[in-house]
């Protein structure tokens, strides 16, 4: 059975401070109101989108450690397809400690796995067993993905790998290889030269079939053939943390698009699952399930 959706990113375990007063100053300590460990990083679009139903499989690297032990199973109790999971004693999991203030966050990482040595038979063995592809531009330049979905016939998506030096001039051939690209508003501006978040759009449309971009509290852009569609943000969500946000928002959208939603749609899905991803700490909880998206969804746009 095919995969719809294979993700490529590297992933992190997060160990998240969450209703801290302020981020520690060096020499001191500061006491967090509750603590909680969860899959993070890359892991948490695949996450989403197994939760939501679609059949998911993920290139990631783990170490045969405590702490890869705790992903592997974080991820096999998502519903993910875990055969494309590279565990091995030569990695070390990769690990993230989170300090949030719910409006503001700081971060120390550890994180050695840039995918780079992925062998190629085996990308290529997994990418022709899935309909799309999801990753990020990072990664194109060490990994064959664009050209391994061209040959097995794959549509895919990247998302951004933030840089603020990357122009639009840097990536436009990489664009023109894809199906969707989904920058958030910073970075659209940013890769375009612009503080206009529409012309930023537009310019970036010349390039790439489908064009999201997500506006956050905003709600978000689509813009495909030239037609730019706005969509309304979802109403009533009170924010506790803004992890992930981006990535779940990814998920509902391509929840959309591979079951053949209309883009309004597509991105109104997305719009309710990135919404549920800010009412509790970290980029995924138990509390995220395909009922509480869809009840975001038919609450705001059905």
């Amino acid at each position: 059975m095919k995969n719809d959706l294979l993700c490529i990113a590297s992933s992190c375990l997060d160990l998240i401070f969450t209703g801290m007063k302020r981020l520690p100053s060096p020499g001191t300590e500061e006491f967090s109101e509750d603590f909680v460990i969860k899959g993070g990083g890359g892991a948490n679009t695949p996450v989403a989108a197994s939760r939501l139903g679609l059949r998911t499989a993920f290139i990631t690297q783990l170490g045969k450690d405590l702490m890869g032990d705790i992903m592997l199973r974080f991820f096999r109790d998502s519903g993910m397809n875990t055969e494309a999971v590279i565990q091995s004693k030569d990695k070390r999991t990769s690990v993230t400690a989170v300090m949030s203030l719910g409006y503001e966050r700081g971060f120390a990482s550890f994180d050695k796995n840039d995918l780079s040595d992925v062998d190629p038979e085996f990308l290529e063995e997994h990418i022709k067993s899935s309909r799309h592809v999801h990753s990020h531009i990072a990664y194109v330049g060490t990994l064959p993905m664009i050209e391994l979905a061209k040959k097995h016939g794959c549509t895919i998506s990247l998302d951004t790998s933030w840089s603020a030096d990357r122009k639009v001039e840097d990536i436009k051939e990489i664009l023109k290889c894809i199906d969707i690209f989904t920058p958030n508003e910073v970075e659209a501006c940013t890769l375009t030269g612009t503080e206009d978040v529409r012309e930023a759009a537009h310019i970036l449309s010349r390039y790439v079939k489908i064009l999201v971009v997500k506006l956050g509290a905003k709600g978000c852009l689509v813009i495909k053939g030239g037609d730019l569609i706005e969509v309304p943000p979802v109403k009533g969500i009170m924010p506790v943390d803004t992890t992930g946000a981006g990535d779940l928002f990814n998920a509902g959208f391509l929840y959309g698009f591979l079951n053949g939603f209309e883009l309004e749609k597509c991105a109104q899905w997305g719009n309710s699952s990135g919404a549920l991803a800010v009412t509790f700490p970290g980029g995924m909880d138990d509390s995220y399930t395909y009922e509480a998206v869809k009840r975001i969804y038919e609450n705001n746009y059905a």
